[in-house]
């Protein structure tokens, strides 16, 4: 639905302006006229690209909105009326950028604008999920239960963020310091070892020259290797995010790589489950919530299962079908989706499956410490008496030579 500016006034004469969705120019004009406001000026809002104008991107972090949903959900529940709500909300809002978005959405909803409508403008604010949730429960009078059951579905991703980051951050860190000792003892002590040897002009083993090697080459090419790994790092990282194709190949491999691999696809299915179970109950539309749970789930191979899924549905088939074609749905989650396909409860079977990877996606990660972390210690133990081994072995050949 296209976006119109506009320009108006009240009965009293006084101007105002905003933004809203309507089907057409006269649409608009007809709607507000109904709420008492003379059209002045009308206009699409679009940019100079000809594309449709967005509000301007405003971070707020997640826990601003779970406040917001918690605080308007009550209002709304105790009887008081929306606007009313939104103006308490916007006085009562102490982040700059979230209380202007706060206003704009009370000024639209107070020119005729629909309270999904208004959301749908702050796409970095209010995500698909949060827009769809609520226009289906103004479709059924109940935004109130839609913004309780939004709360704890934000707080689960808010949780899952900080799991996740947990589950990356401690093998990052490890990483950093073993590389930073690495390059420490190639850097510094064994150079000064090597110019030991070579005033002695001694015969030296095997390992001992692969590491004096190893060092002259980080000494006199370092940097340069340092800075082609950036610019790979960099050309990888544009590829994957730009194109599908390299997208496609990062997220197969992610889904296939060792102990993170598992977690990954644990995490992607708990947000599947999540998602449509809380999109579902909402009374969005199927295929609808197919289409939000593709651009949600975080993997494009098992986006375009849930894209199939949402094809098949609209051919007449059903999901579980689609998604068991694919292979790369487990078994639990492909049977509790036919059950709820078969008895109408979806969103039933979904909670449960929903509270599975709840208590999955913690244990995968403890997991995965328990066998990182002694990889780690064992690897970095390894390097470390392989570049001790190599430099001893040459000065207990030097204290031979001395004594005889």
């Amino acid at each position: 639905m296209p976006v119109f500016s506009y320009k108006a006034r009240d009965a009293s004469g006084r101007e105002t302006e905003g933004v809203l969705e309507a089907e057409n120019s006269g649409v608009l004009v007809e709607r507000l006229g109904e709420l008492g406001y003379v059209v002045t000026k009308v206009s699409k809002a679009r940019g100079k690209d000809g594309k449709k104008r967005k509000a301007k991107t405003v971070k707020v972090k997640r826990r601003d909105l779970i406040t917001f949903t918690i605080h308007l959900g009550t209002v709304l529940s105790a009887g008081v009326p929306l606007l009313t709500g939104l103006q308490d909300l916007t006085r009562e809002t102490e982040k700059p950028g979230f209380k202007k978005v706060i206003q704009d959405i009370t000024n639209q909803v107070e020119n005729g604008a629909m309270l999904a409508d208004a959301m749908s403008v702050h796409p970095s604010v209010f995500g698909q999920l949060y827009v769809s949730m609520v226009r289906a429960g103004e479709t059924t009078g109940r935004v109130d239960e839609v913004l309780e059951r939004l709360v704890p579905y934000l707080e689960w991703q808010e949780e899952l963020k900080g799991q996740v980051r947990e589950a990356l951050a401690y093998p990052a860190v490890v990483m950093t310091v073993i590389s930073g000792v690495i390059v420490f003892l190639f850097v510094f002590p064994i150079p000064r070892f090597a110019a030991i040897f070579q005033k002695y002009d001694m015969k030296l083993p095997l390992p001992t020259r692969i590491v004096i090697g190893i060092s002259d080459f980080m000494i006199d090419y370092g940097f340069y290797s340092l800075g082609v790994i950036i610019v790979l790092f960099l050309v990888a990282r544009e590829f994957v995010k730009r194109t599908k194709g390299g997208r496609k190949i990062w997220d197969a491999t992610k889904l296939k790589m060792p102990l993170f691999g598992t977690l990954i696809r644990k995490v992607a299915l708990s947000r599947f489950a999540h998602t449509l179970s809380a999109l579902y109950r909402a009374g969005v539309e199927i295929t609808e919530c197919l289409r939000i749970v593709e651009q949600v789930i975080g993997n494009v191979v098992l986006g375009r299962v849930i894209r199939e899924a949402h094809d098949r549905i609209r051919a007449g088939g059903s999901m579980p079908e689609a998604l068991a074609e694919s292979g790369e749905f487990p078994s639990l989650v492909l049977r509790m989706v036919a059950i709820g396909d078969e008895t109408g409860e979806l969103d039933m079977t979904l909670e449960k499956v929903s509270l599975y990877y709840d208590k999955e996606v913690p244990y995968t990660i403890r997991r995965i410490f328990a066998i990182a972390e002694p990889l780690m210690i064992v690897s970095m133990g390894a390097i470390v008496g392989t570049v001790a081994m190599s430099v001893f072995m040459p000065l207990y050949g030097m204290i031979a030579f001395v004594k005889k």
